[in-house]
């Protein structure tokens, strides 16, 4: 009884968050000192999520030499947690007294399945991109296979606030919105990435890659906010943007300076599987504001 007590406010509390219009964006130092107490706890073990076939069509005629109607397909992605996750989730404030939804991941392990893409002309109608018996194009003349190999990262803490925040220039443009901000992430993994070219070749007994390596890790990741929200056109061009996204509205896409303390790619190469170029090494690597508008093309 006392659980669903506990439920039912946090329901409450995040209908009331959603609908308040004096919550902020949280800084780094409001994310950083974020506290809560009490919420929910949630465990998920032999999780896993595939997608045998994914196919996205386009009617195309955008230009002269784009003309005809193409499609984009997938095939094989796939990803397993090699370990139990644990979420925790609470609604608090921080030391300013900002509401935020509070989010504790434990680390995590995730295997992915090697996931080809392909590109092909298509007929235009709806019908042919579910055809079954258009699939086997993935498999006998996709464009390269991704494998992300092994992906492994550390507990992280989460905040999220209601709101859209310019982080170029650090203004808060609106309450509508959503911001994320991250504490700092000590390391990030990926063990066994590779871009492989086609299938075909590699039924051959080719493996012709574009690139590989044994191992990239990205290490003493500083903390990061992120301000996701849309823009209508009018908001667009007031922002000064032109073209699509003056005419059609922006998904807008802010996210804060971030510093990187090192990364360091193992055995990278290209070219057959065998052939290693050497070890890359990258230190304090800085990333500035970076402000994203995603526009449709019509």
């Amino acid at each position: 009884m006392r659980t669903l007590s506990k439920c039912c406010l946090l329901a409450a509390a995040l209908g009331f968050s959603a609908s308040s219009m004096a919550l902020q964006a949280l800084n780094d130092d409001d994310m950083s000192s974020s506290t809560a107490q009490d919420g929910i706890d949630i465990t998920m073990s032999n999780l896993s999520v595939g997608v045998d076939y994914m196919r996205y069509g386009s009617s195309g005629n955008q230009t002269s030499s784009y003309s005809g109607a193409a499609d984009l397909q997938m095939a094989g992605f796939a990803v397993k947690a090699l370990s139990p996750i644990d979420l925790q989730m609470r609604v608090g404030s921080n030391s300013s007294g900002r509401a935020a939804i509070v989010l504790n991941l434990s680390p995590m392990r995730l295997q992915f399945n090697p996931m080809t893409m392909s590109v092909h002309s298509w007929s235009g109608q709806q019908s042919a991109l579910v055809a079954g018996s258009d699939q086997q194009a993935v498999a006998g003349s996709g464009m390269f296979t991704i494998n992300m190999g092994t992906v492994t990262l550390p507990s992280l803490s989460m905040t999220v606030t209601q709101g859209m925040t310019d982080h170029a220039n650090g203004t808060q443009v609106s309450s509508s919105g959503i911001t994320l901000g991250t504490s700092a992430i000590s390391k990030i993994d990926i063990a066994g990435l590779g871009i492989q070219t086609t299938p075909a070749e590699q039924a051959r007994g080719n493996n012709a890659y574009l690139f590989h390596a044994q191992d990239i890790a990205f290490n003493n990741i500083g903390p990061m906010t992120m301000s996701i929200g849309a823009l209508s056109g009018a908001a667009a061009t007031q922002a000064g943007l032109t073209g699509n996204a003056a005419s059609n509205g922006a998904l807008w896409i802010s996210t804060s300076p971030v510093m990187v303390g090192s990364v360091q790619i193992s055995n990278m190469g290209m070219g057959d599987a065998s052939s290693q170029i050497g070890n890359l090494s990258l230190s304090n690597l800085k990333i500035g504001a970076v402000n994203t508008y995603i526009s449709a093309v019509r």
